[in-house]
């Protein structure tokens, strides 16, 4: 960049800018519109307006824009970003990643046996990254909660009377 004229150089900073900025604001108008249809929609007892949603859906772009701004400057106080994703990720993604993969490999499968193993992949992460702290490498955590919301999950769907899943025929109703 030192090397290029001051006019293009500033041009190449503003261009990287631009695509930074076009895919955080595709991904916080994605949030807001998967929250508004699958989340506040079904919840509703009376269908509600289109209008409506619009306007809920512009209100939590704004409000989830101002989260990333704040979590973006939180971040910049963080010494070693490679490990807070880590930790993120192992609180998060490990979870999800068992959701999909339960989904996919299992029949038997329930979204409250999935529910308790959330609940208990997250406590591992937390646990580990308290009592543990910086003696744990924090690749760990992804593994470890995957692990274990994955089984207790299973083994929730197995267990809990009512949990099965509900039979595809009867969706088609």
């Amino acid at each position: 960049m030192q090397s290029l004229p001051a006019g293009v150089s500033g041009l190449m900073v503003t261009a990287i800018f631009a695509a930074a900025m076009s895919s955080v604001d595709s991904g916080i108008n994605s949030i807001s519109t998967v929250i508004v249809n699958d989340l506040v929609k079904p919840m509703r007892r009376s269908p509600g307006t289109d209008r409506g949603a619009l306007v809920l859906a512009r209100c939590l772009t704004v409000l989830l824009g101002a989260v990333a701004t704040l979590a973006a400057l939180g971040a910049a106080s963080i010494g070693n970003i490679v490990k807070m994703w880590m930790n993120v990720m192992g609180f998060f993604a490990a979870p999800i990643l068992s959701l999909f993969v339960l989904g996919l490999l299992t029949r038997r499968a329930s979204f409250r046996g999935w529910l308790l193993g959330l609940v208990c992949g997250m406590g591992l992460t937390v646990f580990l990254k308290f009592y543990f702290g910086e003696q744990l490498m924090p690749i760990w955590l992804i593994p470890s909660s995957f692990m274990v919301c994955s089984i207790i999950g299973y083994g929730a769907s197995v267990l809990i009377p009512g949990s099965g899943r509900i039979d595809a025929g009867a969706s088609d109703q």
